[in-house]
C-alpha cells in the first residue's frame, strides 16, 4: 500500500512538472518566434532552457515527496511497534486488575505492593500513548480509548483502595463501594476490548 501511495505522488508530480515544462515551452515558443518562422537555434536553446527548468524543479518536488513518504512511513511502524508494546501492558494491566481486590486475609503491605504495581503499569502505557502519532484514523481512536483507559483505570484504583479500607473497617464504610469496583472494573475490561494494534 505505502509502494502503491509512492508510486501515486511521483506520477502526480511527474504530471504537473510535464505540464508546466509543457507550458513553459509553449509560451516560450510563441515569444521566440516572429509569426509562423522558426529559427532552429532559438527552438533549440527554448528546449535546452526548457529541460534544465524541468530539472532543477525536479531535484526538490521529488525530495519534498520521498522526505514526506518516509517520514509517514516511519511514523506507521513506530505506532505499530508502540501499540504492540501497549497491548501487551494493557494486558498486563488486566491481569493485574483482577488480584488488585482485597481480600479479608490479604496484609496491607501485600496490597500495596499490588497497587504500586498497578500504578506504575498505568505509568508506562501513559507514557507509551503520548509517543503514540496521530498519522490516521486509527492511531487517533487508539489514543483516545488510551486516554479513557488512564480515566477508568485510575477511577478503579480508588475505588479498590476506598473496597480494602471497608475491609478492614466495615463500621466506616456503609456505601456499597465493592459494587463501585465492580463497575469500574467492567467498565475497564470494555475498554480493554478496544485496544487494538496498528498494523501497517
Amino acid at each position: 500500500m505505502a509502494s502503491e501511495n509512492l508510486k501515486e505522488k511521483v506520477f502526480i508530480a511527474a504530471g504537473w512538472l510535464i505540464l508546466f515544462a509543457a507550458i513553459y515551452f509553449v509560451i516560450g515558443i510563441f515569444l521566440i518566434t516572429n509569426g509562423v518562422s522558426f529559427e532552429g537555434k532559438k527552438v533549440y536553446e527554448l528546449l535546452k532552457d526548457t529541460l534544465t527548468l524541468a530539472a532543477s524543479f525536479l531535484a526538490p518536488v521529488a525530495a519534498f515527496v520521498l522526505f514526506n513518504d518516509w517520514r509517514l512511513e516511519h511514523s506507521l511502524i513506530s505506532n505499530e511497534k508502540f501499540s504492540m508494546i501497549i497491548r501487551d501492558k494493557v494486558t498486563d494491566l488486566e491481569i493485574l486488575s483482577f488480584h488488585c481486590f482485597p481480600s479479608v486475609e490479604e496484609s496491607e503491605d501485600s496490597f500495596k505492593k499490588k497497587q504500586d504495581e498497578y500504578i506504575n503499569l498505568l505509568a508506562e502505557i501513559r507514557s507509551l500513548a503520548l509517543r503514540l502519532k496521530g498519522v490516521n484514523r486509527r492511531a487517533l481512536q487508539l489514543k483516545e480509548n488510551l486516554y479513557t483507559l488512564n480515566m477508568v483505570a485510575s477511577r478503579l484504583l480508588k475505588s479498590q483502595g476506598k473496597n480494602f479500607k471497608k475491609h478492614r473497617n466495615p463500621v466506616q464504610y456503609s456505601d456499597d463501594i465493592g459494587g463501585e469496583v465492580m463497575q469500574e472494573h467492567f467498565e475497564l475490561l470494555s475498554i480493554v476490548k478496544k485496544i487494538e494494534i496498528l498494523h501497517v
